[in-house]
């Protein structure tokens, strides 16, 4: 059906074009999305504000001003392709979000990938003192490649290693696994409530993350990695870890077992150890 929908004298020149000069992770100014939904049941304000019965779209304009390109980049150039195929581009929205945070301690988090669908912008030209820009990827919209004629890219990220660590965020939230609720509950409900209080720093951590076996929703055993920054002094914040886990060992199932913490650099973060573990989100620490 869509390949119906495509020209069949080939793309208008300026499209091929302009996309040749864009990336996964490049920025264009646009405004507006529009997204479907029962307005019966209404979950987002502006849902309930269109109406109350029937099905169709909600469409926003304004609330920010520009969006990021999540498309892999060989899917935004297509190149070789002698008839392209994919008419469209996958965009989330990128804004400050300083103006939006409640509760102290929420910039840090952000900073250092606690809330997993909020990745910070790298770029200096996103590096403003007293903002925090950031792309949210709990939604995602398509735009047709001709908004990007007659457009420059923007770029969000710093260093090409940064562009890297961007498409692996993207990656893993559509390959991250169900994990058993039990490792919730009684593994990073708890850590959320530490990091909170106090008990363990949460200064020096870049992120937390977490390996189960055997299975992500089966598990008998889970360890917790705390990654830090290089230099950090590992034998205090080893003993906080001890001690936080002496303190809930008898609120853990006899059938599940919680490893020691293990705190390493991230200098020494190896990407097998990347792949076999998933981030702990700290929204989801935070109920």
């Amino acid at each position: 059906m869509i390949e119906s929908w495509l020209p069949e004298r080939g793309w208008p020149k300026g499209v091929l074009e302009a996309v040749r000069s864009f990336r996964q992770g490049h920025i264009i100014p646009w405004n507006s999305l529009a997204y479907g939904a029962n307005f019966a049941a209404a979950v987002c304000k502006p849902t309930s504000e269109v109406g109350n019965k029937g099905l169709g779209y909600t469409r926003i304009d304004g609330p920010w001003e520009h969006v990021i390109i999540t498309t892999q980049t060989c899917d935004i150039c297509e190149d070789g392709r002698r008839k392209p195929k994919m008419p469209w581009i996958s965009v989330a929205p990128v804004y400050d979000i300083i103006p939006l945070l409640s509760q102290a301690g929420q910039e840090n988090q952000i900073r250092t990938n606690g809330f997993t669908y909020l990745v910070p912008l790298t770029h200096t030209d996103m590096s403003v003192t007293g903002q925090l820009w950031v792309t949210d990827l709990r939604i995602e919209f398509p735009l047709e490649k001709s908004v990007l004629v007659n457009q420059n890219p923007i770029e969000a990220f710093a260093c090409e290693a940064d562009y890297n660590d961007f498409a692996d965020k993207l990656a893993w939230r559509r390959n991250r696994p169900a994990i058993d609720a039990r490792v919730r509950q009684f593994v990073t409900l708890p850590l959320g409530a530490a990091l909170r209080n106090g008990n363990v720093s949460h200064e020096p951590i870049i992120e937390m993350r977490l390996r189960c076996g055997p299975s992500w929703d089966r598990v008998d055993r889970a360890k917790l990695y705390s990654v830090v920054k290089d230099g950090t002094s590992m034998a205090p914040i080893e003993e906080q870890f001890l001690e936080w886990q002496e303190s809930i060992a008898e609120t853990i199932p006899a059938d599940l077992t919680l490893l020691p913490t293990e705190v390493i650099e991230i200098s020494a973060l190896r990407r097998t150890l990347s792949l076999e573990t998933v981030l702990v989100d700290y929204d989801d620490v935070s109920s």
